[in-house]
């Protein structure tokens, strides 16, 4: 099992002219790569109604996943709590344990309201009885763990049941709502960085987690992991082309993601036309991003990962092209935290 503490998580990006069959064999081909380099895991992400990512059902690709690696942790980063029932999530995630024992990890989270909106508006999910979100988590946990008795939930069981494996269960957030709930469950935490771009606030959020983190007998130490995108490559030329991509994406995810069929390569980015409102945006977003030449980088990450207080990195492999993303992965596979 690798001592890395770098992983990555993958939306699974459409790039300029490819059909969605050659993204997941890109995408596939990266993990493969990943596992052969040692990096610490890789996660899919999920989305839905976006035509540039094409992760909507992680669960189902960490199935295959699993067939194609040997050693690197798989996991959700993360499964939506609110589209799918507990009781469904637990048993998908038990029998890919016993696929791929001891490497599967549980991370999960829950749409925003404005998704919420937008999948109700298009026709998509149900969202008009949603549990509360603690009670989701709880229920997940417990049947992930055989925590529930056949008294509870008409006697139902996630199967199978797993006497001498564990899941990993990570929680996903984006402030400091929450987290002292998480800590004193004694789940793990995945704050998405590359969504809350704020280091105070991550900052917090994670003080907040390991005052309060409780052993649950299953979990006894608190583990934190932190999500940003990372932009690094072997030729610095392209280090601006491949920010101004991702800058470009992040407008798009945080403004109309679902009009956007396709990342823009590092020769469109270079010369995307950013409004003044457009670039205050981007500005914003500086602590999202981890920007660095690949002598550099191991220098930021540890800088960063003391200035936090995190255990972990999970890497938002989002760079524009193919060959761009598989440099990526061995500059992370050469970094030493």
């Amino acid at each position: 099992m690798s001592h890395m503490k770098i992983g990555i998580l993958d939306f699974i990006p459409r790039d300029r002219e490819m059909t969605a069959i050659e993204s997941f064999k890109s995408a596939m081909n990266l993990l493969q790569l990943a596992d052969e380099k040692g990096l610490a895991r890789y996660w899919f992400a999920e989305h839905h109604s976006t035509p540039a990512l094409l992760g909507s059902s992680p669960q189902v690709t960490l199935g295959y996943a699993a067939a194609i690696t040997e050693h690197i942790r798989l996991g959700t980063g993360g499964v939506m709590l609110d589209n799918l029932s507990a009781y469904q999530l637990a048993e998908n995630f038990k029998v890919l344990e016993c696929l791929a024992p001891h490497r599967i990890e549980a991370g999960v989270g829950y749409s925003n309201p404005k998704e919420q909106a937008d999948q109700k508006e298009m026709g998509g999910f149900d969202f008009k009885n949603p549990k509360p979100y603690k009670d989701e988590l709880v229920a997940l946990y417990d049947y992930m763990h055989d925590q529930r008795s056949v008294h509870q939930e008409g006697k139902a069981r996630a199967m199978p049941v797993l006497f001498d494996h564990e899941i990993p269960y990570y929680v996903m957030v984006t402030s400091t709502r929450h987290v002292r709930y998480i800590a004193e469950q004694g789940w793990g935490m995945l704050f998405g960085l590359f969504l809350n771009p704020s280091y105070e606030e991550c900052k917090e959020a994670i003080r907040i987690y390991r005052k309060y983190f409780k052993p649950n007998g299953i979990s006894n130490t608190p583990h934190v992991m932190v999500s940003l995108y990372v932009i690094s490559a072997y030729d610095e030329n392209v280090l601006e082309g491949l920010e101004k991509a991702v800058d470009a994406w992040i407008l798009t995810f945080r403004s109309n993601k679902r009009a956007l069929y396709q990342l823009l390569s590092v020769e469109e980015a270079e010369f995307y036309p950013f409004s003044d409102e457009e670039k205050e945006t981007i500005d914003h977003y500086q602590e999202a991003k981890l920007i660095a030449s690949p002598k550099e980088i191991q220098a930021k990450f540890s800088h960063l990962m003391k200035e936090l207080d995190c255990d972990e990195f999970l890497v938002v492999n989002q760079l524009s092209g193919y060959n761009y993303r598989r440099d990526l992965i061995n500059i992370l596979a050469d970094t030493d935290l």
